[in-house]
């Protein structure tokens, strides 16, 4: 990092992996939005803006917000994704590079802003997308922004660790969390029972290599070469257990791809890359460069007064614009499985919706990541505090009294033809079924949120 090293590859292999990220969450939004936050959605946005300034919902939604508008604005991220995927966004230069990431960043950021309970992570893919902007074509990315690229790394992994630590429970800090961890995420993968099954001195081993992964090696990014490649490497590897343990989204390969500008091309094309330079290494882009480095440094003092405070580890925003973030996930490991069940009863029987992602019925889960099922995620959390979020579960359940269509595409399997007569949500307790001719999961019935609908709930 000090010493003249060039990152061409870095930046063409961190703008495909953010554009195949960005294809991703817009496929995300082209399904799912207009059921979450649309007109008839469970939160709409026209509720939502009422008694907002545009300030405080920055978004192009807080304008224009109809279901046709909202499905119009995904299906122009998707083909801007596409276009930057391909590199035709860079064909006639800076203009239309910018335009392009401008345009996506802009997008998400009002899918972000107005997407309420069901996007309360999103801020990392709108840090990074603003940052590719000034990643010009034709032109050697200024060290100063292959800095600003690992502060970014630096505050989403060294975050997730120290919530752990310092918010995070007990589990956390004895090394038992693993112990549970792979059984109680809301979207397990087909592998998660196994990695459960592993002994405890291997899960307890795992706990320690988080930990190691996320509060020491995030500061090697700052060191030369090779430390700083090492440190990238470290955390793909660790990135890629999370991504075969369970489905956790697009979050993981966002994360793998701002490791690239660790990675320096004299060591890449050591290890068999092509050399990409192109020759061209000063532009006005590097003016704007700094620039941009005062803004983030600004920015970023709130977000390194929280951390050296411990006021707030969990992932918060100091602005609209989300520019400058904290990160902190997974602070909290809880010992049991919990789910929420909807059901509903018509012609004499109750009868269940089935989730895409989501633990519901008994069979083997799929693998759904780096895609993600929004309405699941919430509900993973809804589980765990129903009385809290009681009224956000009956708007769910209203909507599938009424048979609202756009709100039954968020499941996999609705029941019935016609909206039910009554319908409610429950809480099971879930455990792997280690036997092995019998269903994936067994569960019990603990505790019912809530019922809608006529009286008589037997």
């Amino acid at each position: 990092m000090y010493g003249g090293e060039n990152y061409w590859i870095a930046k063409i292999l961190f703008q495909k992996g953010l554009a195949s990220v960005y294809l991703i969450a817009f496929l995300v939004a082209y399904r799912q939005y207009s059921g979450l936050v649309g007109k008839d959605g469970i939160l709409p946005i026209e509720s939502f803006i009422e008694d907002k300034e545009f300030s405080e919902a920055l978004s192009i939604f807080y304008f224009f917000n109809s279901d046709r508008f909202l499905k119009f604005s995904a299906t122009s991220g998707i083909l801007l994704s596409v276009i930057a995927l391909t590199g035709t966004a860079d064909i006639f230069g800076n203009l239309s590079y910018m335009t392009v990431w401008g345009s996506m960043w802009f997008l998400f950021l009002s899918f972000k802003n107005t997407g309420q309970e069901f996007y309360p992570s999103g801020n990392s893919l709108v840090e990074a997308g603003f940052l590719a902007i000034f990643l010009a074509p034709g032109i050697a990315t200024p060290l100063l922004l292959v800095v600003l690229f690992r502060w970014f790394l630096f505050r989403m992994i060294f975050g997730a660790g120290l919530i752990k630590i310092v918010k995070g429970d007990e589990k956390w800090r004895d090394l038992t969390a693993l112990n549970y961890f792979y059984k109680i995420q809301g979207s397990p993968n087909p592998l998660s029972k196994y990695f459960h099954k592993l002994p405890e001195s291997v899960k307890k081993s795992g706990a320690l290599f988080n930990h190691v992964v996320l509060l020491i090696v995030p500061f090697l990014f700052f060191a030369p070469q090779p430390y700083a490649s090492i440190a990238g490497a470290l955390i793909i590897l660790h990135q890629l257990l999370i991504l075969l343990s369970g489905n956790f989204y697009w979050l993981n390969l966002l994360t793998m791809t701002a490791t690239a500008f660790t990675f320096s091309d004299e060591l890449l094309i050591q290890l068999g890359a092509p050399d990409l330079a192109q020759g061209v290494t000063f532009s006005s882009f590097s003016g704007a460069t700094i620039v941009l480095a005062g803004l983030i440094g600004i920015r970023s003092i709130p977000a390194v007064h929280n951390m050296l405070t411990g006021q707030d580890f969990s992932s918060t925003s100091y602005s609209p614009l989300r520019l400058v973030n904290t990160y902190g996930r997974y602070s909290r490991v809880y010992k049991e499985k919990k789910e929420v069940i909807i059901k509903g009863f018509k012609n004499g029987e109750w009868q269940e919706y089935e989730f895409y992602g989501k633990t519901s019925k008994l069979k083997r889960p799929r693998f759904i990541a780096p895609y993600t099922h929004r309405l699941d995620d919430v509900l993973w959390f809804v589980a765990h505090k129903p009385g809290e979020n009681r009224e956000f579960t009956g708007k769910i359940l209203s909507k599938l009294k009424q048979g609202e269509n756009k709100v039954e595409s968020l499941f996999r399997d609705v029941p019935f033809e016609e909206p039910p007569e009554k319908i409610k949500a429950e809480i099971y307790r879930y455990d792997f079924d280690d036997k092995e001719d019998r269903d994936y999961w067994r569960r019990e019935k603990i505790d019912e949120i809530l019922q809608i609908g006529q009286e008589n709930s037997s």
